[in-house]
């Protein structure tokens, strides 16, 4: 059965949608997962870049998929100088 949570950007309510939380991660681990400190997950979620869902104890939660897509790879072309 899945569980509702509260989908939102700076706490309020714009909808909400069924999503199971198995495939939700918190904060620490998107952190972990994308090798940036957990402020830096606090800044993509205050300026919109990650959307947060919350359970009914208050904590955030962010969906890897879209963790994924926030990075972009970049092309690293070596240089005949060195």
């Amino acid at each position: 059965m899945a569980q509702t949570f509260v989908v939102g950007n700076n706490g309020y309510m714009t909808t909400s949608k069924k999503i199971t939380p198995e495939i939700l991660i918190d904060r620490r681990q998107a952190a972990a997962r994308i090798g940036v400190h957990i402020r830096s997950i606090d800044y993509y979620l205050r300026v919109r870049k990650l959307t947060k869902y919350r359970d009914g104890r208050n904590r955030v939660w962010i969906d890897p998929e879209e963790l994924d897509a926030l990075i972009t790879p970049v092309a690293v072309v070596e240089s005949a100088d060195r």
